[in-house]
């Protein structure tokens, strides 16, 4: 669970507030102005509402980006939402809160609207995946979606069976794309 700092913890609590979308790669920044609309589904293996053993939820973004140049298909994201403070203006104490490596894949443009970025904090959503990419004019329409996303599909075993379990769920893990979190080095408890 994500713990905001308590600047933004007041905000979020006031009745003012605007929330945007920070999508960040190895290639740069899109946020502000550059996203004109964004929306999050869910979709799951559950036939109730609650989440049952063995059922897969997973997490997906449409979103409508005013963006020319740049590919998006199969390219891996990290998703974020800041607290957009339109009152501010960017000034030298606003761009302290970044490294070099940070303000350099950054625009001149979105470097004047950092001044919008609450205390310089960003709440994690997560990594996604670009799935679906579509050119509509000037805008782009991306589906960004979660690693369990790829999973809702037969599993084929790459590894030789029998295997221990430790094998398959590692085989699991890597069709997924995702690291294998159990730690073998302890013992099981009966």
């Amino acid at each position: 669970m994500y713990k905001t700092g308590e600047l933004v913890a007041q905000r979020i609590e006031s009745y003012c507030r605007t929330w945007r979308l920070w999508i960040d790669n190895a290639e740069g920044v899109i946020s502000g102005d550059s996203i004109m609309s964004a929306d999050s589904s869910m979709q799951a293996t559950s036939l109730s509402d609650d989440i049952e053993l063995g059922a897969v939820c997973s997490q997906s973004w449409n979103i409508n980006i005013n963006d020319v140049d740049t590919k998006f298909l199969g390219k891996e994201y990290d998703l974020s939402l800041y607290l957009a403070d339109f009152t501010s203006e960017t000034t030298y104490s606003t761009l302290e809160a970044y490294t070099y490596a940070e303000l350099s894949k950054l625009t001149v443009e979105q470097i004047s609207k950092l001044g919008e970025v609450l205390d310089g904090e960003r709440i994690p959503l997560g990594r996604f995946t670009c799935v679906k990419s579509k050119k509509s004019g000037g805008n782009t329409e991306v589906t960004f979606a979660d690693r369990l996303y790829f999973s809702d599909k037969t599993y084929v075993p790459k590894v030789k069976l029998p295997a221990w379990s430790k094998a398959v769920e590692d085989d699991i893990c890597k069709q997924l794309g995702l690291q294998n979190g159990n730690d073998y080095t302890i013992p099981a408890k009966l």
